[in-house]
């Protein structure tokens, strides 16, 4: 049984899975700004056995914290996705060394679990709208603010507008500030998804797949019925599919 640990760091987290044969089997995460990676690792290598270790990471910072401390626990080498191993998928980003390593692998685990044409939506600390064309080519896409960002956003440039926490809406019109915090920043995404999917459809085919990643997805997910899947381990899977290749 190939066993593959799995790491994707984020702007805010640290995810990481462990594949046995392809499969998850188990999840772990911690916050990026963690001080302490040695002990947060630690306390992973005792739960987990792995013969493979590969990292994507969009924090240069957080990825070298991560290897320093990873080697030395794990007592392995560490690859680095992008580094040590390239992503098969035709990229034509116009500057394509500049392009988040997430989003390209989004868009091959796309590509291998779903198919082409696809519109892969990634709702992060930053959402991204990325397209997959029907030529099974990565052509580029759009980056808005993140759900959290947003509500950080207004309570650190307002007077008055509280800090509040990211949950669905129970109203659509707001019948308190945090209500209509909620809906503004929550339906407003949800109205923008289904907008930006009608128009990319246009552009590259009806018959694109909208398929969703993310830590905030599955709250769009029950509210909008563009989305077709709903993958929240889509990068980890792209990780464990390029392993599978080699």
């Amino acid at each position: 049984m190939k066993r593959l640990l799995a790491v994707d760091i984020g702007n805010s987290w640290v995810h990481l899975a462990l594949f046995v044969d392809g499969r998850v089997k188990k999840r772990f995460r911690f916050a990026t700004d963690s001080i302490d990676y040695f002990s947060q690792l630690k306390k992973i290598s005792s739960r987990v056995f792995c013969d493979e270790l590969l990292v994507a990471s969009v924090v240069p910072g957080a990825l070298s914290k991560f290897l320093a401390s990873g080697q030395r626990i794990f007592r392995k080498k560490i690859k680095v996705v992008g580094k040590d191993m390239p992503v098969p998928l035709v990229n034509r980003y116009r500057y394509p060394n500049k392009l988040g390593i997430d989003r390209l692998l989004n868009a091959y685990a796309t590509l291998r679990l779903y198919g082409a044409p696809a519109i892969i939506i990634d709702y992060g600390t930053a959402v991204t709208f990325d397209i997959l064309s029907k030529k099974k080519e990565f052509l580029g896409g759009l980056i808005l603010p993140g759900l959290n960002v947003s509500l950080n956003s207004l309570n650190q440039n307002t007077s008055f507008l509280p800090k509040i926490r990211l949950s669905l809406p129970k109203e659509f019109i707001g019948r308190d500030t945090q209500q209509c915090i909620l809906s503004g920043v929550v339906n407003g995404m949800v109205l923008l998804t289904n907008a930006l999917v009608t128009i990319l459809k246009e552009k590259i085919g009806n018959q694109a797949t909208v398929v969703a990643t993310g830590g905030d997805a599955s709250i769009i997910k029950k509210s909008s019925q563009v989305i077709d899947v709903l993958d929240k381990d889509l990068t980890l899977k792209a990780i464990c599919l390029l392993s599978q290749s080699l």
